[in-house]
């Protein structure tokens, strides 16, 4: 080896080294950063599109629709809401005060051909029915609509729903009216109106539907069908405007009658011209079982009146300064009516009748604070005679002759202790005396959280007859009132 020339070699090396070194780094491309950016991004949208376009819609999907007029306003509520919940509003599913303790009215309805089959209708819970006279029961309110619960909007909300009738020649055919949020028609856009009206039942209350007409009042409360004949339904409502708050108070929602009636299970209704007062509504219809022609209804007509002076929202009480219709009567099947003479002086709550003898009658007139309470007795069907007042009357289907009833009363006199009784009357109501006892849940008869609002006779067994009122509660006695069994409370129920 030449080693003169080594030194150029190392020489060489140095030099590529130090020019590699001074080579400056790469800049990065932006063309292709831009381009896979961008490449993001939309990858990004087109995920968000196919989860708006496949997710499950909720309310909100629906708030600015435009009505779809190729269906009726129950299809489109029934498009909108699917289930029986509207979401779009919500409640506290609780008492607001004691008058609305879980209230039952008189919606206790048993079987005629089978007593052990009972329903109810508790505020706040919904339907319960029972198959075993009452040993146990279950939750019957399928196709009903009704509002949201605050603490779970999945879960509904029942409201007050005043009656459950059975059709006496099918007993698979029930119907039941609910209070509707305080009146209207039914509407899309309206929340307050979308939960009331009447439904139907045609499988013994497994599922409901809902028969209510489009240009229907759906505040009511009362129904029945025609004694002799089950396609024939009557329904009570108000010309009163609706209560929700901000609802127009000079609305009526019935043109000339206060009682609507169909004929084909509720494919069309129309109104009875019985007049519609002011402000009034039906509170009973009472038709003769032995002649359909013959109705009876009692009336009931104020001004509703809330703290902020709308009359709307919670009420805090009726000024009854206004005409009274008093008791109506009609003896050719709702075709014309006249007033029982006498009646107009007051505004009823309720009444009852004898089935037996449907000329023997009890009402029960609205009790103000400057009136000595009484009641209405008549034993022709046309002449109104005083007696003693109960907020609950019931006559026994057994009697013949139409005399014996059973009764109520929160109007005590002297320790709450001295009160725990019913009433019986032997003479159609002109004479009562202390009779049987209360159950033993009821301390005191003015206590509202178990005042009793229905006294039912059993259809079949004359020595029976069941109780219920607030808190849920159905009560039975098999010895006319003697003593008590409780069969079904609101704390029973979850």
């Amino acid at each position: 080896m030449d080693i003169n020339k080594q030194p150029i070699v190392e020489t060489e090396s140095l030099v590529k080294a130090e020019s590699i070194e001074k080579v400056p780094p790469k800049k990065p491309n932006t063309n292709i950063i831009i381009i896979i950016s961008i490449v993001l991004l939309v990858l990004l949208l087109l995920s968000w599109l196919v989860f708006v376009l496949l997710r499950k819609p909720s309310e909100n999907v629906f708030q600015n629709e435009v009505p779809d007029t190729s269906l009726s306003v129950i299809e489109q509520i029934n498009k909108k809401y699917p289930g029986d919940v509207i979401t779009n509003q919500s409640f506290n599913c609780a008492p607001r005060n004691d008058d609305e303790w879980y209230r039952t009215d008189h919606s206790l309805a048993l079987d005629p051909k089978n007593p052990k089959v009972m329903y109810v209708n508790i505020e706040w819970k919904g339907i319960f029915k029972t198959t075993d006279g009452g040993i146990t029961w279950g939750s019957k309110s399928k196709g009903i609509k009704a509002y949201a619960r605050e603490d779970d909007n999945t879960k509904p909300c029942y409201s007050e729903y005043p009656t459950i009738k059975i059709n006496p020649s099918d007993s698979n055919h029930l119907v039941i009216v609910t209070s509707g949020g305080g009146g209207g028609y039914l509407s899309l856009t309206e929340p307050n109106s979308q939960t009331g009206g009447i439904y139907q039942s045609f499988d013994a209350g497994e599922s409901w539907k809902i028969m209510t007409g489009e240009k229907m009042n759906i505040y009511s409360t009362d129904a029945a069908f025609s004694p002799n004949n089950g396609n024939s339904v009557f329904y009570a409502t108000s010309s009163a405007p609706a209560s929700w708050q901000g609802s127009d108070q000079n609305m009526k929602y019935v043109n000339s009658g206060l009682i609507l009636k169909t004929d084909n299970k509720g494919e069309s209704w129309y109104e009875l011209p019985t007049g519609i007062g002011e402000r009034t509504s039906v509170v009973t219809l009472m038709i003769n079982p032995s002649n359909p022609n013959e109705i009876v209804a009692p009336t009931f007509s104020a001004i509703r009146s809330s703290s902020d002076g709308s009359g709307t929202g919670i009420s805090d009480g009726k000024d009854l300064n206004v005409k009274q219709m008093g008791i109506i009567k009609s003896v050719d099947g709702g075709t014309t009516w006249s007033m029982i003479k006498g009646s107009d002086g007051n505004p009823y709550i309720s009444a009852s009748h004898s089935k037996k003898k449907f000329t023997n009658m009890y009402f029960v007139p609205f009790l103000s604070g400057n009136t000595l309470p009484f009641g209405y007795y008549t034993t022709d069907g046309s002449t109104l005679n005083k007696t003693k007042h109960f907020d609950v009357v019931t006559y026994n289907p057994h009697d013949i002759e139409g005399n014996t009833v059973l009764a109520f009363t929160s109007a005590t006199i002297g320790p709450a202790s001295e009160n725990l009784n019913l009433f019986r009357s032997l003479d159609a109501g002109k004479t009562w005396n202390k009779y049987g006892t209360l159950p033993k849940e009821i301390k005191n008869p003015q206590d509202r959280k178990t005042r009793i609002s229905q006294i039912s006779w059993d259809p079949i067994d004359k020595n029976t007859i069941y109780i219920n009122g607030a808190n849920g509660y159905v009560w039975k006695s098999t010895d006319l009132g003697m003593s008590w069994t409780t069969l079904l409370s609101a704390d029973k129920i979850k």
